[in-house]
């Protein structure tokens, strides 16, 4: 789905040599520094790629002529920072996640049980999704470690990954 998005690149830019601004591998474009005397300098938008517009120039609210393509700064500027903000249509992927937590408690004193190369199997239920169980193994690798693996065969997203390890 497309929707409109405003999107923000900051960069010190030259004013002697042509600088790039890349948002992503789709949108981008280049800045070609011109002296204009007095201590100013206009600068050209080049190489554009990607449709978008420039609604904002920061680094001293710097007015953009979009007729032109250009924008007029003072050398004073030189090594600050500006901020450049465009607006684009971003293709966005419609989702559906849950959020859902669980706390998975095991009590230490049964931890210290376990002896190396033993474990205990559990299973657990996400609250309200019943239906989505987990199996994992509180498992002893060595003294002093204790590793929790949590089976994913349904490849839920748990804390963004689909893999799953506590130690």
């Amino acid at each position: 789905m497309l929707l409109k998005t405003p999107l923000l690149q900051s960069c010190i830019i030259s004013f002697t040599a042509k600088t790039t601004i890349k948002y992503d591998e789709n949108i981008e474009f280049s800045l070609m520094p011109q002296s204009s005397g007095m201590n100013t300098y206009i600068f050209h938008i080049q190489d554009v790629k990607g449709v978008f517009t420039i609604t904002k120039i920061r680094g001293g609210d710097i007015p953009y002529d979009e007729v032109n393509k250009t924008f007029v700064t003072g050398n004073g500027f030189a090594n600050h920072k500006f901020d450049f903000h465009i607006l684009t249509d971003i293709e966005f992927k419609k989702v559906g996640y849950v959020n859902a937590s669980h706390q998975l408690q095991v009590p230490a004193a049964r931890m210290k049980l376990l002896k190396v190369y033993e474990c205990y199997e559990e299973c657990f239920a996400l609250p309200e999704h019943e239906y989505l169980k987990f199996n994992y193994f509180i498992k002893k690798i060595r003294n002093d470690f204790v590793e929790i693996v949590i089976e994913n065969p349904l490849g839920v997203k748990i804390q963004g990954l689909y893999e799953f390890l506590l130690f």
